[in-house]
């Protein structure tokens, strides 16, 4: 299993078959006009607040994009670059 902030609440298999129920395919696939099943339920502002609303069904794919760019933001991944260096043996 993988890497949590916040613990899962005791009645997590419940809440997860009613937003599948709810939201039978990915949000972020039928907003392009997709029709992908969902596969992982995400929340969208926060781990800790296991309502409803702060729910939504994603499949696989759109739920491990957003993680990784959360666990990179919190990582304060940022992309620098270096100057370049002039070569030793250039004078």
């Amino acid at each position: 299993m993988g890497w949590r902030s916040a613990p899962l609440p005791p009645d997590w298999a419940a809440i997860v078959k009613r937003i599948k129920a709810r939201d039978p395919y990915c949000v972020m696939c039928l907003a392009i006009g997709r029709k992908t099943i969902t596969t992982d339920i995400d929340h969208i502002n926060g781990n800790d607040d296991h309502s409803d609303a702060n729910l939504r069904g994603l499949c696989a794919w759109h739920h491990g994009r957003k993680t990784s760019k959360q666990a990179n933001a919190a990582r304060g991944r940022v992309r620098q670059s270096r100057d370049k260096e002039r070569h030793p043996g250039i004078v």
